[in-house]
């Protein structure tokens, strides 16, 4: 849209990362850690978390917010831009204390450990860039990600002109988003690279930081706008039954994330389908 190119320049907050005790413990293992570095480690990472805990408090605090705001009859397009920049503040200080995090712990390994380190990450990040491909196919085919995929609305019963228009808006919004997307991903990367370098620029890593956070409120914005632009395509009822159907499937979330131990790890965007965090996350005692 004109709109949101003038606007070009400027992911969300979703659910955490990290994988849990098991694949931090084999990074100890990988990297050779002895005790003296282990009981280093979980220091660092236990002070982390306690520093976040607050923001952490605060963001569930907004999301509750965020899902009274869509539930209302008409949602308040600039409330809910307010709340979603809150909300990246939020993760924004909890990305900047796990960098910290990680660079008091890349201080406690020797030169070779941080070698292998980053061999290990690379390594990782070549996987997860293969399975990511194959993820975006199906969500760029079938709109998963922008909480109108297929399933949907079939539950919506829309009709064909429905449909149709809902297609033209999610085409029309990707269009919009692919050079923010192609930004993001070189940004990542830029990251990953100063990240793995020997001595960290903080001062350049904020910068890159920086432009993600832009990106990412660019994204999240266009992506409200588009779902706002779906609303007004759906009945009444078939509103009434969207809300209904999303609240059930936050609650089945809810009840799976209860058990799953995840970490302060990657994932910035509200609901499915934004930008990555900064990478491996904290989930385990020496996953940094």
């Amino acid at each position: 849209s004109q709109a949101f190119a003038q606007g070009y320049g400027r992911g969300g907050h979703g659910r955490g990362g990290g994988q849990g005790h098991g694949r931090g413990a084999r990074m100890a293992e990988a990297l050779g850690l002895d005790e003296a570095q282990r009981a280093q480690a979980r220091a660092i990472r236990q002070q982390a978390r306690q520093d976040s805990q607050q923001a952490r408090q605060q963001l569930r605090t907004l999301r509750q917010q965020m899902r009274t705001l869509w539930s209302a009859d008409q949602p308040d397009e600039d409330a809910i831009n307010a709340l979603h920049q809150q909300m990246s503040q939020l993760q924004r200080q909890i990305q900047d204390r796990r960098l910290q995090a990680r660079i008091q712990f890349q201080q406690i390994l020797t030169p070779e450990q941080r070698a292998q380190m980053q061999q290990l990450r690379e390594q990782r990040g070549e996987r997860r860039g293969q399975r990511g491909h194959g993820r975006h196919g199906r969500r760029g085919g079938h709109g998963r990600g922008d909480g109108f995929g297929p399933r949907i609305m079939q539950q919506l019963n829309l009709d064909e002109a429905q449909r149709q228009q809902i297609q033209t808006l999610r085409q029309q919004m990707r269009e919009d988003l692919e050079p923010v997307r192609a930004d993001l991903a070189e940004s990542r990367r830029n990251l990953r690279d100063l990240m793995s370098a020997e001595q960290i620029d903080q001062g350049a890593i904020t910068a890159v930081q920086d432009r993600m956070d832009v990106l990412r409120q660019v994204s999240q914005e266009r992506r409200v706008e588009f779902r706002l632009a779906v609303r007004n395509v759906l009945t009444a009822e078939q509103r009434a039954q969207l809300q209904q159907l999303r609240q059930e499937r936050q609650g089945r979330r809810g009840m799976r994330g209860m058990g799953q131990g995840r970490g302060m790890g990657r994932g910035m965007g509200h609901g499915r389908g934004m930008g990555q965090g900064m990478g491996p996350g904290m989930g385990g005692d020496f996953d940094f």
